[in-house]
């Protein structure tokens, strides 16, 4: 494979069309298909339109976006994804679509080609099973929107080849992201460690705490978006299928514990912003209630217990699991730092008590 290889990208929604444009804009090749013929002739107007906005600002020339569009192609076959040195999919959360696509691109890719998903949800080596060579098979998960979010999730399943990991590395690091390497297991890194920070905050929202008295105190601490806030950005029923796939997936560990009040969220259609209402849209936050250091304490604790937890699997090490938290949900400390900021000790007593 060259230096600069091309970029296949299968998948043009929102997520897609954004990993494509990370690496265009860096100067690859990107050559992007969907099943979806709207999909792929929308995709470079689409392109068009997300540029434009930082041309008017001045943050970009006309000829930079020019040259960005240069870079990025659509066609209506996978088959002419055979020249990638790296193809990305981001295509539906199903394992069987995922299986049959690696399946197909197998048979026109180079020997050396690498193959990357960007699920959230699924198991890498799941997807790589039944492949002639599963070795090139590895995660790429990208967050969104995927040209902003500077973390990348470089995931190896068992039989994950080093060669392929350093070729997905190479030009996702030239591309400007910051990748750290974690291994395939349930939620990877953000999405594991992340489970208390939105779980805690729902068991103290079925104590009787208010959304806003949560949100405001983690908002008093530091978080840019309190936990309740985010499942409405997010959509409660999409942070539901989350929790529910990382609560299978970790044998229903009671750590992982999908709340009714999120059910409830979801059976009443109070998604968040994209129904118009949720656990704290359409309002904000109020002020933080007088005891809002306990509130952050606790849900702090659980989030160091569970970086803990990763930590001690062996399979990541501290550093980059903050850095993970804090590039991914823009943390402003890393769990584990937060953690011997409190005190171990103060941590390991806050977790007692809520045992």
């Amino acid at each position: 494979m060259t230096s600069r290889p091309m970029i296949g990208v299968v998948g043009l929604g929102t997520m897609g069309l954004g990993i494509a444009q990370v690496y265009a804009q860096a100067g690859f090749e990107v050559l992007a298909t969907d099943a979806n013929a709207a999909a792929r002739d929308s995709a470079a107007a689409r392109l068009a339109d997300v540029l434009q906005p930082r041309v008017t600002a001045g943050k970009m020339t006309e000829e930079q976006r020019n040259s960005i569009l240069s870079h990025f192609r659509v066609t209506g076959a996978v088959e002419d994804l055979g020249g990638a040195g790296l193809v990305i999919e981001a295509i539906v959360e199903r394992l069987d679509a995922k299986q049959a696509l690696f399946s197909a691109l197998e048979q026109i890719l180079a020997q050396d080609a690498v193959l990357a998903t960007n699920t959230s949800s699924l198991s890498v080596g799941a997807i790589a099973e039944g492949l002639r060579h599963p070795e090139r098979v590895l995660g790429l998960h990208f967050f969104n929107p995927a040209p902003v979010m500077k973390l990348v999730e470089l995931v190896a399943h068992g039989g994950t080849s080093d060669v392929a990991l350093a070729l997905a590395r190479a030009p996702t690091e030239a591309a400007g992201k910051i990748v750290i390497g974690c291994n395939d297991r349930p939620g990877f890194i953000v999405n594991r460690c992340a489970r208390p920070f939105y779980g805690e905050a729902l068991a103290l929202l079925e104590e009787g705490r208010s959304a806003s008295d949560i949100d405001a105190a983690m908002m008093a601490a530091g978080y840019r978006i309190g936990p309740l806030s985010l499942i409405d950005l997010i959509g409660a029923d999409v942070h539901l299928a989350a929790t529910e796939g990382v609560w299978q997936a970790m044998d229903r560990h009671p750590r992982y514990h999908v709340f009714d009040a999120l059910k409830r969220q979801v059976k009443e259609g109070n998604l968040g912003r994209k129904s118009g209402r949720g656990f704290v849209f359409p309002d904000q936050p109020g002020a933080p209630p007088p005891d809002a250091a306990l509130i952050v304490q606790r849900i702090e604790a659980t989030l160091a217990n569970e970086a803990a937890g990763l930590l001690g699997e062996g399979s990541v090490d501290e550093t980059s699991i903050d850095t993970a938290l804090m590039l991914g949900l823009n943390f402003p400390q890393g769990p584990l730092a937060r953690a011997r900021a409190r005190g171990v000790g103060s941590v390991i007593a806050t977790l007692s008590q809520l045992s």
